[in-house]
Formats: structure tokens, sequence, C-alpha cells
């Protein structure tokens, strides 16, 4: 005979017993429907219907992973296409003269061509523009949509033609009158950029705001004569300017068309360049 740990007699903790045999499996029966328990209606669930709710539950789960991969996506695509900053600057000119500037310019159009080359682009500086941090390093540079040599040539060609001037166009002239033997307009001009830059910077310290900046641009420009394989006219004109603001930090671009401006707007009314230009 055989007791309990509460002194009570096991009659069936004898082996081979059939009677307890099944009293235990019943036990046992009850036991496992009491621990198996429908999530969803709380009661004793088959095997069956445990794994319809294991399939929905995983379906429902791919189903969210899949939705949550989409967004990401999306949002992905949108940080790479949509928020990209444009770091280029178009370079354009603006003309300040005065209305009939251009008179004495004019005056030595007729009959007169030129061929404008590509200038030679010598600059020291990578990009036209930088967006400088407080303590004076360049934090962003910027490009021009279009090369400055480029831009250069395209301005003056534009500007000669509108005074009455027959205008060419060429690539790279290596500033060589003797190199000009193919060309047949009667003056050729060319050149070599020497600085393009504008930059700014916010004003330094931990309460202070706005800022300031400046442009310089510096062109060498050669003026030939085809025929007799020489130089008639060269000169070096710059041009710049100097800003800055209360509240913001000067603008790149507008420094940068004014300092150009004033360099071709210069060139256009040089005396020098204009007797030369007549000198043929």
């Amino acid at each position: 005979m055989v007791k309990d740990r509460g002194g009570r007699v096991d009659g069936c903790a004898s082996v081979g017993n059939p009677v307890c045999s099944n009293i235990r499996a019943v036990q046992y029966s009850r036991y496992k429907s009491r621990h198996t328990v429908d999530n969803n209606l709380g009661r004793p669930a088959p095997h069956g219907h445990i794994r319809e709710i294991l399939v929905r539950k995983g379906a429902e789960l791919m189903k969210s992973q899949k939705m949550f991969l989409l967004v990401a996506f999306t949002i992905l695509l949108f940080l790479l296409t949509g928020c990209q900053r444009d770091y280029t600057i178009e370079i354009t000119y603006v003309s300040e003269l005065a209305p009939g500037a251009l008179a004495d310019l004019q005056a030595q159009s007729s009959g007169t061509s030129i061929t404008i080359a590509q200038f030679i682009d010598s600059r020291d500086t990578i990009g036209v523009a930088g967006a400088k941090n407080p303590i004076g390093n360049v934090a962003v540079p910027y490009n021009s949509t279009k090369p400055v040599a480029e831009v250069v040539r395209d301005t003056l060609a534009e500007e000669f033609a509108k005074v009455g001037f027959e205008v060419d166009t060429m690539g790279l002239w290596n500033l060589q009158p003797e190199t000009l033997k193919n060309v047949a307009t009667t003056l050729a001009m060319g050149g070599e950029v020497k600085v393009f830059w504008a930059e700014n910077r916010p004003t330094p310290g931990t309460y202070s705001t706005g800022g300031s900046g400046f442009s310089n641009v510096r062109i060498r420009f050669v003026l030939a004569n085809p025929a007799s394989e020489e130089i008639i006219w060269q000169g070096e004109i710059e041009g710049g300017v100097t800003r800055s603001a209360l509240f913001r930090t000067p603008d790149l671009a507008e420094m940068l068309e004014k300092a150009f401006s004033q360099v071709i707007d210069r060139l256009l009314t040089n005396p020098e360049l204009i007797r030369a230009l007549g000198s043929v």
C-alpha cells in the first residue's frame, strides 16, 4: 500500500491495475482539454481549429509585412528623387548699360564679320561658387549649368550679332594668331577665363543672423586679324560685387550675374577695342 504526501492511501499506486490505467487516461484527457483553449472563444479548441487560426494569423502577418515594405520603398524613392537639391547656377548676362551706350560699337559693325572662339578656362577653383560655413570653409560647392568657357563665347556672339556684326563661332582657340589661317571672317576673338567665382557665408556667432558675400570675374580678351595673323588688341577686364544681408546670406547667382555682366558691359564699351574693330 502506498500513501500520498497527505498520508492518504493511493489506491492506484500499484502497477498494472487496469482500472487505475483507465482512470488516469480520463484524467489526462480532461487536463489536456482544460489547457487547450480557443483564444477567440475561451473554450477548448480542437487541433484542426488551432491550425486554421495559425494559418490566418500568418497570412495577416505577411500582408502587414508587404504593406510595410511598400511604404518604406515609397518613402525611400521620395527621398532619393523628390528631395535632391540643385547645386548648379545658370550664368546669365543682364546689361546695365544705358540706351545708346553701344552706338560706337555698332558703328564698326557695317561689313565686318567676327568669329568668337571658345575661351580657355584656366581657373584654379572647383565650380563657380561656394556656400561657406561660419568658420570659412566651403560647405556646398556650386557648378555652372553650362561650361563657363562656352557661356562667355555664346554671350559675346549674341551681343555682337545684336549690334550688326556678322558672327560665327568656333571651338577652342589657343590664342596664337598663326593658327587662324582657316578662319574666313574679318576678325577673331578668344580669350582666357582666369577667375569666375562667388561665395557667401553666415555671420559667425551663436546669436548672429544674416551673412556676407562677394563675387569676382576676371577675363582676358584677345582680338586678332586672321588675314595678317596678328593680335590687334588684348585686355583683361574684371568685375565684382560685395553684398551683406541681415536675415539671410547673399544670393550666389545674383552676385555672379552682376560680376559677369560688368565684365561684358565694360568690354563692349571699351574705347581701345572699338578702335581696333574699326582698324581692319
